[in-house]
């Protein structure tokens, strides 16, 4: 059961794919159908749903994966372990994902449509559709090849993806770390959170002639765009067509001290250099070329259909860039034709089932093609994505103040009854084309600070009971950038929050998603930037006699005052914990409550519970 939800990801939902040679796959997530140690082997026409992974494949060699459907999964698709000279062709690898909550955090977790691990090499994957998942492809060469001392080349090397749908990933469209003389062609690559393809460490890399439109929207840091390599050598990158991405196409060397003393990078060397651009139509309107350190570079053949900055470089890049060649329009029609040929297709989905002809479609997704080709289309329950074959009520925000769920799968709900609460309902239709049919809301009433409730739901014939408690707090907040260390002088940080730059707010809930940008996502319109803020809250609210949970969960720290008493208390540097504690009141009556916290560096989220027991 995943515990990653809708208001934030769970840590502990991480796959880990780094280890097998002793079958740790299998043992520990499971797979619809796994193959060892074989060769020659057949697998045509396998379904595989609503489990972890679909096929995977172990010390496998000359075999063939064909017209199988291998999608809405929470791990892989198909995962190769030291396996090699495999073809994968006109396969469904769809929403293999977890570890996704759209417009909040894109992690992925180590999900993906094909997973390609430890070795595996000279494998063609053509004529498939990869879309929705963690990554399309994650490819790695393992930590064998990153340990083995004095062997250069040694990686997943020679694997050809050609003719692919690679999209809608929460992370990358395809990306192939440490390994040598692959060559990515022809394939569709659109709406990957972070970027494109990321070539990180790749050696001898082609690609060539792909379609990479809108990549990069919630990258991390350096990593966003179409294409990024970090240390990437031998690079081509030709005839590509490369529209609306957060950048084009971004080489850089950075320290990696952490990668530096590996036996792999000892002897097939560190920093970005001799990497070749050419013959590549650009439609963007950020920067087309970035480089950092990024050594000798020749770019050719460079055509721009967007007014913008050509190139962003340092300037030992640029003394190692070659004398741009821009070439006549002419020479690049073809590829310019071919690109509108596709960007102006009415009906995408057409395509990909022609692409992946053979396949048993009777579980078609029945929602819009224009929903599907955009990663709002990843909805993730406890058991992994949702198919949109049945009705599924999604859980939204869970606040003091709020409670709210979305209905997926279903026209809307045959009715909703209050069954017991001094409590609002509001039920509000999507509007047309939407993913959801309604979404439902629930609140105290007015006047009514606290009460529980129950509330049926009736959905395609089935019944549910929605069950909970809410308190209408009314959170008065100041939130401050600081320079006093609040572990070492919180008199001269707390003094901090009457500056001039502090932000103040009333909010509902204390819910501070500050996601993986701290500062960021703060819960009211002016937003902080950077490391080193704080937040003091308070709120009077009435309680009824009895007891009740106190819980937060913080990154850094955190302080929680009852009527002036310290009940929760981690005033220290931390990754995101959770504490709690019971609250005891002996009769009804109005209650304070001051949470004060604090951001040093790095990730950030404070939220605040109260519920009774």
């Amino acid at each position: 059961m995943l515990k990653s939800t809708w208001e934030r990801e769970a840590a502990e939902d991480w796959l880990w794919p780094h280890e097998n040679d002793e079958g740790q796959w299998l043992t520990n997530y499971g797979a619809g159908l796994a193959v060892r140690d074989s060769s020659e082997v057949v697998i045509s026409g396998l379904v595989a749903r609503r489990g972890q992974n679909g096929i995977v494949l172990e010390r496998v060699v000359d075999s063939t994966v064909e017209l199988c459907d291998a999608s809405f999964l929470s791990g892989w698709g198909l995962a190769m372990w030291r396996s090699s000279r495999n073809r994968v062709e006109g396969n469904r690898f769809d929403y293999c994902i977890r570890g996704y909550a759209h417009g909040r955090y894109n992690r992925g977790q180590d999900s993906a449509g094909i997973l390609l691990f430890e070795q595996s090499c000279d494998n063609l994957f053509a004529l498939s559709s990869v879309t929705h998942g963690g990554d399309g492809v994650f490819g790695f060469a393992g930590n064998g090849a990153l340990g083995i001392e004095g062997r250069a080349g040694v990686g997943c090397n020679g694997n050809t993806f050609r003719d692919n749908d690679l999209s809608f990933a929460a992370a990358h469209g395809l990306e192939l770390t440490f390994s040598f003389g692959n060559r990515i062609e022809d394939n569709w690559i659109e709406g990957n959170a972070i970027c494109g393809i990321w070539a990180g460490y790749s050696r001898d890399t082609r690609i060539a002639h792909n379609r990479l439109i809108a990549n990069g929207d919630a990258g991390y840091g350096r990593e966003r765009g179409a294409i990024n390599a970090e240390h990437g050598q031998r690079i081509e990158i030709l005839g590509n067509e490369i529209k609306d991405n957060a950048l084009g196409v971004r080489f850089w060397t950075d320290a990696d001290l952490h990668l530096a003393e590996e036996p792999w990078t000892r002897v097939n060397g560190m920093g970005a250099r001799d990497n070749v651009l050419a013959e590549n139509g650009f439609f963007e309107p950020k920067s087309w070329l970035h480089l950092r350190e990024a050594g000798a570079t020749a770019v050719e053949g460079v055509r721009l259909w967007k007014r913008g900055p050509m190139l962003d470089a340092d300037a030992s890049s640029l003394e190692g860039l070659e004398e741009l060649k821009p070439r006549p329009k002419s020479e690049l029609q073809p590829h310019l034709n071919s690109w509108l040929a596709w960007d102006q297709r009415l009906h995408l989905q057409e395509e990909i089932e022609r692409r992946v002809q053979g396949l048993d479609h009777s579980a078609e997704v029945e929602v819009p093609w224009q929903v599907l080709r955009d990663r709002s289309a990843i909805v993730l329950g406890a058991w992994g994505p949702l198919d949109f074959e049945s009705a599924y009520l999604q859980r939204l925000e869970r606040g003091t103040g709020t409670h709210s769920w979305r209905l997926l799968g279903a026209s809307g709900f045959d009715s909703v009854k209050r069954l017991h609460g001094d409590v609002t309902l509001e039920r509000a239709p999507s509007m047309p084309g939407a993913l959801a049919a309604e979404h439902l809301s629930v609140q105290p009433q007015r006047g009514t600070t606290s009460s529980s409730y129950a509330i049926e739901v009736m959905i395609g014939g089935e019944r549910q009971v929605l069950e909970g408690w809410l308190c209408a707090f009314d959170w008065s907040v100041v939130a401050f950038s600081y320079t006093f260390d609040p572990r070492e002088d919180e008199a001269e940080w707390r003094a901090e929050a009457l500056g001039e730059e502090v932000v103040t707010a009333r909010l509902r809930d204390l819910k501070l998603a500050f996601s993986d940008g701290p500062g960021r996502r703060l819960g009211f319109s002016d937003d902080l930037s950077g490391d080193h803020f704080g937040v003091l809250a308070s709120s009077e609210v009435e309680l009824p006699a009895g007891q009740f949970l106190l819980r937060t969960l913080s990154d850094d720290g955190v302080r929680v005052k009852v009527d002036g008493r310290v009940e929760i208390e981690r005033w220290d540097h931390h990754g995101a914990t959770e504490d709690g504690a019971l609250l005891k009141l002996e009769e009804a009556g109005p209650v304070r409550i001051e949470v004060e916290y604090f951001e040093l560096d790095g990730a950030a989220v404070l939220e605040f519970e109260l519920r009774p027991l």
